[in-house]
């Protein structure tokens, strides 16, 4: 089940794609680890993901939701922040989620599909 994001008090969703200056060695990434959750706990967002990845040119992708606008922007200077990263691009896809769309996030879809699968798989 994925609860109205809306009745939770967010109007927008945010799909963040952070290019870095270059990519981590082992001890970066360790120290990025080591202050990721101070830095989160001095500075809260509503940051659902943090993952890395490759494709559209980027190496990370942030999923987060926000009250308003100016919550969104506070997450980008946040980010922009963050110690011992060297950050040379982001860009941001941002969803509104007061507006009707054709496909909203729901886990009904999941659980449809998987239905669907088990049932042609059982013919």
């Amino acid at each position: 089940m994925v609860p109205d994001l809306r009745k939770l008090g967010f109007e927008l969703m945010a799909f963040t794609f952070v290019k870095f200056t270059k990519g981590l060695n082992e001890e970066e990434l360790a120290k990025v680890r080591k202050v990721g959750p101070e830095f989160q706990e001095r500075n809260p967002t509503a940051v659902l993901m943090g993952l890395n990845g490759m494709g559209l040119g980027y190496d990370r992708l942030l999923v987060s939701l926000h009250e308003n606008h100016s919550s969104f922007l506070k997450v980008i200077k946040l980010i922009k922040e963050i110690p011992n990263v060297d950050i040379a691009d982001i860009e941001s896809f941002v969803v509104s989620l007061t507006e009707k769309h054709y496909q909203p996030l729901t886990l009904s879809v999941i659980a449809k599909y998987l239905s669907e699968m088990k049932e042609s798989s059982a013919l």
